[in-house]
């Protein structure tokens, strides 16, 4: 089965109904089983706006995906990918997660073009 890592702005983009988006992660969550990483949860529920219902409604929201913890291996893969790439230690996170799950990056930000050994998805590049 196939398996796919949501970075965060897909995840706020779903939540914000941005349509194209939500049609591509509901129809991959049906065929594949769909990840997100600590940092995404992390970041989502950081912004200072939110209230506590909003809170509460985006980690029920999270619930329905796989998330993914912080282990060693994923740590020390972020931290060659920071020294290789210079990538910001999130963005180097979630790669790492990607790689070691062997899952498919769902994802809109350009940054992820310049790893080699992630396969990135934008869900809408084609359009």
């Amino acid at each position: 089965m196939n398996s796919y890592l949501l970075d965060s702005n897909i995840l706020i983009e779903y939540l914000n109904g941005q349509g194209k988006i939500v049609s591509y992660v509901d129809s991959i969550s049906k065929r594949a089983t769909c990840n997100i990483s600590i940092i995404s949860k992390i970041e989502l529920i950081s912004f200072p706006q939110l209230t506590a219902p909003e809170v509460k409604k985006i980690l029920a929201f999270l619930a329905n995906f796989q998330n993914i913890m912080l282990t060693e291996e994923i740590a020390l893969k972020a931290a060659e990918i920071r020294r290789k790439k210079k990538l910001k230690l999130p963005d180097a996170v979630i790669a790492s997660t990607a790689i070691v799950l062997k899952a498919t990056l769902v994802s809109r930000d350009g940054v992820f073009k310049q790893l080699t050994t992630v396969k990135c998805v934008n869900p809408l590049a084609s359009t």
